[in-house]
């Protein structure tokens, strides 16, 4: 085939010149949203982070204070300040609950930083 067939058959240098033109510019439009996949999810990441470190101190602030709740009765009821006196299962049940409060997120924290599955 003489090159003045295959200009005629493929449209010429104009052919291969658009191809390589709209090559390169699906190229570059997968390029660009690849790049605005990874800024939606670095800005989704930004968000979580913002969001644990809220909802974290809320969880630690309400654990410390049902602690010190807990001390206080159990303070209250050991001496007897006040005539005050509660019963033994009600003082286990706070102990429980405010042990349960400790430990629960201490290991919920360490399985997420030492092998847990993310999220």
């Amino acid at each position: 085939m003489s090159e003045k067939e295959d200009r005629h058959l493929t449209g010429g240098s104009n052919w291969e010149e658009r191809h390589r033109r709209e090559h390169g510019e699906y190229q570059l439009e997968e390029s660009e949203a690849e790049a605005e996949v990874a800024q939606t999810r670095a800005e989704e990441q930004k968000q979580r982070m913002a969001q644990r470190k809220r909802y974290a101190r809320y969880f630690v602030l309400g654990a410390f204070g049902w602690v010190m709740l807990t001390f206080l009765v159990l303070l209250f009821n050991g001496f007897g300040w006040w005539g005050f006196e509660l019963s033994d299962t009600l003082l286990m049940v706070m102990l429980g609950t405010g042990t349960v409060n400790v430990l629960a997120p201490a290991y919920l924290v360490a399985r997420f930083l030492f092998g847990g599955t993310d999220e």
